[in-house]
């Protein structure tokens, strides 16, 4: 499967750093979503914000995805309300803290007339990117104030004997569908004695029982339609399709609390 990379950036020197870093989140929603929406969501994205530049490392599987994601990224579009006050809760789960909003109707207005209006260069590495380090004056920080917590988890899944890379892409991929659900935060993940394990956090109030049902439906909803779409986006073959669907079938998966997954590895 062929990996294609370029990193986005846009200035953001002139932006309050809260803001701005919801502003990547927004972007980053809206960029997962409408991928999601074509079933074209082979992809891996770091973002991050600096004081200087909004950023985004992205590796595209496939020109039909790349060139999705350089259609998006320059015709961005205003983010609904309720899309707006998710990514504040999923930027409280990233910092294990509240994020609270002065004016919560002004700071959508803020985020919809930023995404609207921002341009994107594009680099070949983070490295190129310009950062002004010395004079920049920020807005004051009176929209969004941090000021609960959160639980962490770790989604494992033991890989079958014999995967190949393509078929932990396709595990990515839907564990990523998994990870973008409301209220999610994805940390990171790793390959530990043949499985993979994805970090990630919700709120206190997030039960177990609640987690096992989101996946079941993930996976419901990914086998049934998401699967053949994405990989005949990628032009494979039918033995292969066949192949994959029965190993994301066959998967063993299981969500427990972070320290309850990490003493079971010991």
């Amino acid at each position: 499967m062929g990996k294609l990379g370029v990193v986005y950036f846009a200035d953001v020197s002139k932006i309050e750093d809260n803001v701005a870093h919801l502003l990547e989140h927004c972007i980053t929603a809206q960029l997962y979503e409408r991928l999601r929406h074509d079933n074209l969501d082979l992809f891996d994205c770091y973002s991050t914000t600096t004081p200087s530049n909004i950023i985004f490392d992205i590796t595209a599987y496939g020109n039909a995805v790349a060139d999705a994601i350089a259609e998006i990224m320059n015709s961005l579009e205003p983010m609904p309300a309720s899309r707006i006050d998710a990514e504040i809760n999923r930027i409280e789960l990233e910092d294990d803290l509240p994020l609270h909003a002065n004016d919560l109707e002004k700071v959508r207005d803020v985020i919809n007339s930023q995404i609207t209006h921002i341009h994107f260069d594009v680099a070949s590495s983070i490295n190129e990117i310009p950062e002004q380090k010395d004079g920049l004056i920020k807005p004051d920080n009176s929209l969004l104030v941090y000021s609960l917590g959160a639980r962490e988890w770790t989604l494992s899944i033991l890989l079958p004997s014999n995967t190949d890379d393509m078929l932990v892409d396709i595990i990515n991929c839907l564990v990523g569908r998994f990870l973008r659900c409301e209220d999610i935060y994805a940390l990171h993940y790793e390959v530990v004695n043949g499985r993979v394990e994805y970090s990630f956090r919700t709120s206190k109030l997030t039960e177990q029982s609640d987690l096992d049902q989101r996946w079941q439906d993930v996976v419901k909803d990914f086998i049934a339609g998401g699967l053949d779409a994405v990989l005949g986006n990628i032009n494979v073959s039918s033995d292969i399709v066949t192949k994959i669907r029965r190993a994301i079938d066959s998967l063993t998966v299981s969500i427990a609390p972070a320290s309850a997954i990490s003493s079971q590895a010991r």
